[in-house]
């Protein structure tokens, strides 16, 4: 019976005529003392009692006739809505998961939609242990002019992607373009200097202490630190000496 409720619902109307269930009153009855459906004002009208209970018949619905939901993304990318799902943590759910992120994997092969594109880049950038097919998603978009500042904006909140792409040259000629253009990786730096500084200062260090345009750089990565060692202090103190004699300079030579 909730399938024919579900095929006949729309958007535009969350209600179906009561007469739907003459041959499933067995069925109706056991669903309405179940509180999943309920009878409009009128009892002419039967509706879910919420609407996770409707998705939840949808996508029952769509799995039994869809059989490979990849093949349908494609097919129908320029009418879908898609929004990201969390799981718990569970053993099974855990299942579910990697078989969504297996098939994240084929759909980016396909080359899908931009829409498609952004969502899985978020997808895959928010996973706390990334396979390794995730990960050449987002080593493939750092060598792209275009797609770089994504994939970094993405992986920026997520610190776990510093140990993966610290060493990654793609990533750091990002570090080394201009300042303007390098500021993409300064997110993931930030991420990780909140719990760890060595390896991120590491990188400011070589990268980019040695020229002085990076300083406003070097010091957002640097006042973004968990925790202040003598090294970070004295990178620190390095680049406010640097940054105030150049002001010291430009006020003299206006002068």
């Amino acid at each position: 019976m909730l399938e024919f409720m579900v095929q006949t619902m729309s958007m535009e109307s969350m209600w179906v005529p009561a007469t739907i269930a003459s041959k499933h009153s067995a069925a109706r009855d056991y669903l309405i003392k179940s509180e999943l459906i309920i009878r409009d004002e009128s009892s002419h009208q039967l509706g879910f009692r919420h609407q996770s209970f409707y998705e939840f018949a949808l996508t029952r619905q769509f799995r039994q006739r869809c059989a490979e939901p990849c093949e349908y993304v494609l097919d129908h990318a320029s009418g879908l809505f898609v929004r990201p799902l969390h799981s718990r943590d569970s053993p099974s759910s855990a299942r579910r998961v990697r078989r969504v992120r297996e098939r994240v994997a084929t759909l980016w092969a396909a080359s899908p939609r931009a829409h498609l594109r952004a969502l899985m880049i978020e997808f895959v950038a928010a996973q706390g242990d990334p396979l390794v097919t995730e990960i050449a998603i987002i080593k493939e978009l750092l060598q792209d002019d275009r797609d770089g500042p994504r994939a970094l904006s993405a992986i920026a909140p997520y610190q776990q992607w510093f140990a993966i792409v610290s060493k990654y040259a793609p990533f750091l000629r990002w570090m080394r373009r201009r300042p303007e253009e390098a500021m993409h990786s300064v997110g993931l730096l930030v991420s990780r200097a909140t719990v760890s500084d060595a390896d991120v200062l590491d990188l400011v260090e070589r990268e980019w202490l040695p020229d002085a345009k990076y300083d406003s750089l070097a010091f957002t990565v640097l006042s973004n630190l968990g925790t202040w060692s003598d090294r970070a202090l004295e990178i620190a103190l390095h680049v406010a000496r640097r940054t105030l004699l150049r002001r010291r300079i430009r006020r003299r030579a206006s002068r």
